[in-house]
């Protein structure tokens, strides 16, 4: 059994590793559950402000996307609840 602190160092060391990966404009892959990747997105000029109604034009800027995998689609689909097997090393 693995104890909580142990378990917040491993998952704090996945996102560390996901997080650097994507700032060198690397996909970051975890086999048999998806891959993360950099996403740029364009600014816009007719951009609308919702609270005041009023045009503003917005920057270019960065945002991770997430392609899940095959094996990770079909097991949601499927409902399965063997998720054990996901995360199993081949």
């Amino acid at each position: 059994k693995i104890k909580k602190k142990e378990t917040e160092k491993i998952v704090d060391i996945i996102l560390n590793t996901i997080i650097s990966n994507v700032k060198k404009q690397k996909s970051a892959e975890i086999r048999q559950f998806g891959r993360f990747f950099l996403k740029k997105i364009k600014g816009r000029v007719n951009a609308r402000n919702p609270k005041t109604g009023q045009n503003i034009q917005t920057k270019d800027r960065n945002s991770i996307s997430f392609k899940m995998s095959k094996v990770l689609r079909s097991k949601i689909n499927k409902g399965s609840s063997s998720w054990k097997k996901i995360f199993l090393l081949h």
